[in-house]
């Protein structure tokens, strides 16, 4: 966690096997990566997520930067 320029910034990572992130989002039947994204968008900041299957950098990696409040 950290901040800059008005934004929180939130990155949480791991080193797991990884996931298709297109396929992840359109899952109608699951809200986690699809329910983390609407609530970060309804709250005015950006939402990122990298998900790799296979290499030496497999894993997930989900961002988040949220505007701070004045």
């Amino acid at each position: 966690i950290s901040s800059a320029d008005g934004m929180l910034k939130l990155t949480v990572e791991d080193n797991g096997v990884g996931f298709h992130v297109e396929e992840a989002l359109a899952k109608r039947e699951s809200f986690g990566i699809s329910g983390m994204r609407e609530r970060v968008t309804l709250l005015g900041g950006k939402f990122y997520v990298d998900s790799r299957m296979e290499g030496p950098k497999r894993g997930t990696k989900i961002s988040i930067e949220l505007p701070i409040a004045k």
